[in-house]
């Protein structure tokens, strides 16, 4: 597969694309009024504990309050809780090197802990874990999405190029795509004898295919780094900003430029020397894939990507063979239709459902990535018959979602159709980020009709009728609604039927959905009053 990155930047926006076969998979965008904070490491302090939810909410010098669940405490941390150096996972068991050693620290003392009687009073409470007025370092684990609180946990870790260093953990972790047990418990233990006591790490898939001196020297660096933010901390008391995440243009090359990346582009000099610098010290032997884009088409024009970006904001999205995807979210799920549309192209049915549904999952599963959709999402494919039909969508569709480097899962179809799946979401997606809700219909996505408006005046008159009403009132409405009242002759039964003059005007300020009503002798607005 033939993969790209390109890098567009100018005074309003810095872009990053990934192209597979030329086609967008994946956008980032960075704006100057943005705020990315995914990986910022905060200097905290409990603000308030929420024991009915096992939450606290962390002040961390922002508007808002960070949000910190349970599950996200470093238990480890904890002197009462921590699980001692003999209870801990021996490198040289087999067993506890292939079915332990890449579990999470927390499953481990969980599995621990049900082998001794636990006190009446649960020690992994979030009341027992920290307390308000409290002085924590806490990483950004989500960002603020809407009117959502950014998400933190206080298990920190700093991210590089190959490996990615946890602080307060004793686990080394590599990679799930590396299968060979032999090479993994050498390379832990090599690892294990050059971080210091207390330390661990996870070696990313990336860093399985170069040199180990490479890794060593990255974790070197995130050590020092790491030193340096223990330092800040203790400079002083207020929540703070400790460690700022790399910006867009280096964290894209540290988490996407690999081996499989054929060519990376960029169209603005300063950018591209920023990626060759940073390549300098990580990878220097993939200068020579980086290309600076001089040409007057703008570099996004060329591979046709804003055509694509304003597509993944539509609804509805054709598909090659004639069908089509609708695309409708709610606050709770985004729900996926897929429809057979104008596809006739098969002459048996079942055969025509299942190439739009084929067709329908590789579109989903990049529509996923492009728009950075996150949270549960349900597809209603067309329904099909056959049993082998359902087993080899369901194998395309994990197939197509391995590609994807943020965490996703997915259902087996349901008898109905349905697959549910759930995607990791840790900032604004595409619509978040490009969008902003309709002033007019306040993001419902529809308006009051012509004939509603009408009968909502009409009901008006009726509650001000019995408020002794003026005799004569002006109302004032939009172009659509006058020609409706004028074509129906609704001004003559509206007239009747309340016993008062009306002047209806077009106000070309005045949406479908609204009407403004005025007293005719002091020309004083009353609308509120009836409302």
């Amino acid at each position: 597969m033939v993969k790209k990155l390109l890098f567009s930047s100018t005074a309003t926006q810095k872009r990053v694309a990934v192209l597979e076969e030329n086609i967008v998979v994946e956008y980032l965008v960075e704006q100057p009024d943005d705020c990315r904070m995914l990986g910022d490491i905060y200097r905290g302090r409990v603000e308030n504990i929420v024991p009915s939810i096992q939450s606290a909410f962390i002040d961390i010098g922002l508007e808002k309050n960070a949000f910190l669940n349970v599950v996200d405490i470093e238990t480890g941390l904890i002197p009462e809780i921590a699980p001692q150096e003999d209870d801990l996972p021996k490198e040289d068991s087999p067993k506890n090197d292939s079915q332990k050693n890449d579990l999470p620290k927390e499953d481990l003392q969980e599995d621990d802990s049900q082998e001794e009687d636990l006190p009446k009073e649960n020690p992994f409470a979030i009341e027992n874990l920290i307390e308000e007025g409290q002085e924590i370092l806490v990483k950004i684990l989500k960002e603020p999405i809407g009117d959502k609180s950014p998400k933190v946990t206080t298990k920190i870790s700093l991210a590089g190029r190959y490996s990615v260093l946890v602080p307060d953990s004793n686990n080394i972790g590599i990679s799930k795509r590396n299968n060979e047990r032999r090479q993994r418990k050498r390379l832990k233990r090599s690892l294990r004898a050059m971080l210091p006591e207390g330390m661990g790490c996870i070696v990313r898939t990336i860093g399985l295919d170069i040199d180990e001196t490479l890794i060593y020297e990255e974790l070197k660096l995130l050590v020092s780094e790491w030193e340096l933010i223990q330092k800040k901390a203790l400079e002083g008391t207020e929540p703070c900003l400790l460690y700022k995440e790399q910006n867009i243009t280096t964290q894209a090359i540290r988490d996407w430029f690999s081996n499989e990346v054929e060519e990376v582009i960029a169209d603005d000099k300063d950018v591209y020397e920023e990626i060759i610098s940073y390549l300098g010290k990580v990878a220097p032997e993939l200068k020579n894939r980086v290309t600076l884009y001089t040409q007057s088409t703008p570099l996004f024009d060329l591979y046709n990507i804003e055509k694509d970006l304003d597509k993944s904001l539509r609804r509805k999205v054709w598909l090659k063979s004639g069908g089509y995807l609708f695309f409708d979210k709610t606050e709770a799920m985004l729900a996926i239709d897929v429809n057979s549309g104008r596809n006739n192209s098969e002459d048996n049915l079942e055969d025509t459902v299942f190439t739009v549904n084929m067709e329908a999952a590789k579109e989903i599963a990049r529509q996923l990535r492009l728009r950075d959709i996150g949270g549960i999402i349900v597809v209603d494919f067309i329904d099909m018959k056959k049993g082998e039909n359902r087993a080899a969508l369901e194998q395309k569709m994990r197939e197509l979602l391995r590609n994807d480097s943020t965490n996703t899962a997915c259902s087996d179809l349901s008898r109905f159709g349905l697959m549910e799946m759930t995607r990791k979401r840790v900032r604004p997606g595409i619509n978040e980020l490009m969008t902003e809700v309709c002033p007019s219909c306040n993001g419902f996505g529809r308006i009051f009709s012509t004939k509603t408006v009408a009968s909502k005046i009409d009901r008006w008159l009726h509650r001000a009728q019995a408020d002794n009403i003026s005799s004569q009132v002006k109302i004032l409405v939009s172009k659509s609604v006058f020609d409706y009242i004028e074509r129906n002759n609704l001004q003559q039964q509206l007239e009747n039927n309340h016993k008062v003059k009306l002047l209806f005007e077009i106000s070309p300020r005045l949406d479908q959905y609204e009407f403004e009503i005025y007293t005719d002798e002091q020309d004083e607005q009353i609308t509120e009053k009836h409302l």
